[in-house]
């Protein structure tokens, strides 16, 4: 049997490696980077995502390795708003504990992985690009330019919604991803920071005072600035290497695993429309939030909004699904939004 190259080893590619397997379908797993994969985001995956894993059987050992959670909290000064799933939980889960759970169920199938040498591209064959982010000498208006990412782990109070803190520099988000431990994740503008040697001990500082309570931050991390990216060559593209959106939208692991299924559960039958249905569902809801990001009356009056309408919040996030955009929440809700 003919095996397909499946390029790229993260979170996309490994998914796509167990659909291929689900068809009967034999696949090998190129990683050019040798030993656990693993880099600054926000660790949440949506309830969409959820389901995905669940049709790969794997949605019991991810929250064994994580922690659910039922919704998003918005903070912004002294305003708040809290918007709650209505079709299932979400799962916090540290990025290299997820990878972790797909390469052991690929292994276990027996999907070949081979790590630590780049693949050719064979012009000969059908493959899946699943390089994640990377230039590709466009631009993509759901991704902000000059931000870093930068992680530390914190024990503590542990809630059952993902926090998302708009400030002046940036944002902070807080996962659930254990019984004690969350991840916390800046997005931040260097512009509107100190000198990147103080900003541990800045970005703590500021952590503590908007999120009092938690302590032994550690496991530090920075991730290199995201710069714009464009659509790839390849059509059987997954993850960030089809489509890549602001790490404010909080899809990435979702569409990520969305896409290999989109990609791999039909070999051969690209399903163009449902991608595109996806990647227009995460959209505009990114680029509503980067609308009302950067901590100032924008992100409050956001925040305000949609605390004094809760029920609003919670249809915003009932679009969230990958298949439906915020146009369909319609005239009356958006009105609600927009009234003081």
């Amino acid at each position: 049997m003919t095996e397909i190259p499946v390029v790229g080893g993260g979170i996309a590619g490994m998914a796509a490696a167990l659909f291929l397997k689900k068809q009967g379908l034999a696949s090998v797993i190129h990683e050019a980077v040798a030993g656990p994969l693993d880099r600054v985001c926000g660790e949440g995956i949506l309830p969409v995502g959820v389901s995905i894993l669940d049709e790969l059987g794997l949605k019991g050992k991810v929250i064994e390795a994580g922690r659910p959670f039922s919704g998003i909290r918005y903070l912004c000064g002294k305003y708040h708003a809290e918007g709650r799933f209505d079709f299932g939980q979400g799962i916090g889960i540290s990025r290299h504990r997820l990878h972790h759970v797909l390469r052991e169920a690929c292994l276990l199938t027996g999907v070949e992985v081979i790590e630590g040498t780049p693949w050719r591209l064979d012009d000969s064959s059908a493959w899946i690009d699943a390089r994640g982010l990377r230039p590709r000498g466009g631009h993509d208006r759901s991704l902000r330019s000059s931000r870093v990412g930068i992680r530390m782990r914190v024990s503590g109070p542990i809630k059952d919604v993902v926090q998302v803190a708009f400030m002046s520099f940036g944002e902070i988000y807080v996962t659930p991803t254990g019984n004690d431990t969350s991840s916390v994740a800046f997005l931040v503008n260097p512009s509107k920071m100190p000198a990147p040697t103080a900003w541990r001990s800045w970005l703590t500082d500021h952590f503590r005072q908007r999120f009092p309570g938690y302590r032994d931050a550690r496991e530090y991390a920075v991730r290199a600035p995201i710069a714009g990216y464009g659509w790839p060559a390849s059509t059987n593209a997954v993850g960030d290497a089809l489509c890549a959106f602001d790490p404010i939208s909080g899809a990435g692991m979702s569409f990520a695993l969305m896409s290999a299924k989109l990609v791999a559960s039909k070999w051969g039958s690209y399903q163009k429309k449902q991608l595109t249905r996806a990647m227009s569902s995460f959209g505009s809801y990114t680029q509503t939030l980067l609308a009302f990001s950067g901590g100032g009356w924008r992100s409050k009056l956001l925040v305000r909004q949609l605390g004094k309408n809760p029920s609003m919040f919670d249809k915003m996030l009932s679009q969230y699904d990958g298949e439906h955009g915020l146009s369909d929440l319609g005239l009356m809700n958006w009105l609600k939004l927009a009234l003081p």
